[in-house]
Order: C-alpha cells, then sequence, then structure tokens
C-alpha cells in the first residue's frame, strides 16, 4: 500500500481511523473498535518509519530515533493510562484520547499543507 499510495497519504487516514477506534471504545463498542485499532496501528508500524526515513538523509539515524520515541511513548501510555482509567474511567480517557489523536491529526494536516 506504502508504494502505490505514498507514505505521507496514508498517515492522516490512518491516524483518524485510530482516532475513530478509540472514540469507538469510549461509546462500549470494544471488540470491533479494538479491530479497527489494531488494524490501523498495524498500517502506521509500516508508515511511520518510512517517513521517518524519508525525512533525514541520515535514515538509520531517522529510523532509530523513531523507534526510541515510540518505545517512550508505549512506556509513559502504560503508566499514565493506568492513572487516567483510575481517576477518570474508560470512557473519557478513550474520548481524550481520540480528541488528543485528532487535534495532532489536524495539526500534521496543517503543517503538510504549508510545505
Amino acid at each position: 500500500m506504502i508504494d502505490r499510495f505514498q507514505s505521507r497519504r496514508l498517515l492522516l487516514p490512518c491516524g483518524l481511523v485510530v482516532a475513530a477506534g478509540l472514540a469507538g471504545i469510549a461509546a462500549g463498542y470494544v471488540y470491533s473498535a479494538a479491530v479497527v485499532i489494531i488494524v490501523a496501528r498495524a498500517l502506521l508500524a509500516t508508515v511511520a518509519p518510512v517517513i521517518a526515513a524519508q525525512q533525514s538523509s541520515d535514515r538509520i539515524g531517522a529510523i532509530a530515533a523513531y523507534a526510541t520515541w515510540t518505545d517512550c511513548g508505549l512506556a509513559a501510555g502504560a503508566f499514565l493510562g493506568i492513572v487516567a482509567v483510575a481517576s477518570i474511567g474508560y470512557a473519557l480517557t478513550y474520548a481524550t484520547l481520540a480528541l488528543a489523536v485528532v487535534v495532532v491529526v489536524a495539526w500534521e494536516a496543517r503543517v503538510r499543507v504549508r510545505e
């Protein structure tokens, strides 16, 4: 898919699909929304390193930096997710995550338009 549609074009739709899946979990559609998130995240796992490599002349360094930030995000997300769920509940936590993803996707779209 990356070769056919280009990696930058897949980034925004994948982000919106992840946001839709998170909103689906917040709405109570846990199983179907989880499948949507897993599929979109699998595609993002291949798209994001390609974009990181395309943005830099040091491709190995860019991919390593991407992997490092991904690992930091996974660790922080696990901790903060537990704290958020304990504090505000599942529905509001997932709704907040969906909103955050939409904001980041909108920001990326705005930055891309400027380029």
